[in-house]
C-alpha cells in the first residue's frame, strides 16, 4: 500500500479517545486492504468495460452486413435456427432520447408564448428529484503521453 495514504488516513482520521492503539491500527489495516481491493475491482471494471465496447462495435458491424445481406435476399420473414433457438430479422421503433432541449423545441411549437415556454421548463427542471449518493471518484495520473 502507497505510503502516503496510510499516513495521510491517519492524519486525516483524529484518533477516537476510547479506541486504542492497536484497534486504531487494525481499522488502518482494514481500510488500505479495503481500498486495494476497490481499485483491484475498479481496474477490473474498466479491462471488462473496454472488451464489451469492442465485442459491442463489433456485433454492430456483423449486424450491419448481416441485415443487407438479409434485405438484398429478402429475408426478413425468415427465422434462421441457431444452436440455442432461433434468430428472426424485424423492424424496430428507436426513439430518440427525451431531452430537455426536445421538450423545449415542442413546448415552442405548441406554445406561442416563449416566456411561459421558458416558465415551464424551469419548472421542469427544478421540480426533478434529487438524490445524493456518497461515491469515490478515482483520478488516474498523467502518463505524460499524448
Amino acid at each position: 500500500m502507497n505510503k502516503s495514504l496510510s499516513s495521510t488516513f491517519l492524519t486525516a482520521a483524529p484518533p477516537s479517545p476510547s479506541s486504542s492503539s492497536s484497534s486504531q491500527s487494525n481499522n488502518t489495516s482494514s481500510f488500505q486492504q479495503n481500498i486495494q481491493r476497490w481499485v483491484a475491482i475498479d481496474n477490473e471494471l474498466k479491462n471488462l468495460n473496454e472488451k464489451s465496447k469492442r465485442l459491442r462495435d463489433e456485433k454492430e458491424q456483423l449486424t450491419t452486413g448481416i441485415t443487407s445481406y438479409a434485405s438484398s435476399n429478402h429475408l426478413w420473414d425468415s427465422n434462421i435456427r441457431i444452436s440455442d433457438g432461433n434468430l428472426k430479422f424485424t423492424m424496430k421503433k428507436d426513439y430518440s432520447g427525451l431531452t430537455f432541449s426536445y421538450l423545449d423545441k415542442c413546448l415552442r411549437e405548441l406554445i406561442n408564448n416563449s416566456e411561459q415556454v421558458d416558465k415551464i421548463m424551469e419548472y421542469i427542471k427544478n421540480k426533478r428529484e434529487v438524490k445524493m449518493a456518497p461515491e469515490i471518484k478515482r483520478f488516474m495520473k498523467d502518463d505524460g503521453g499524448v
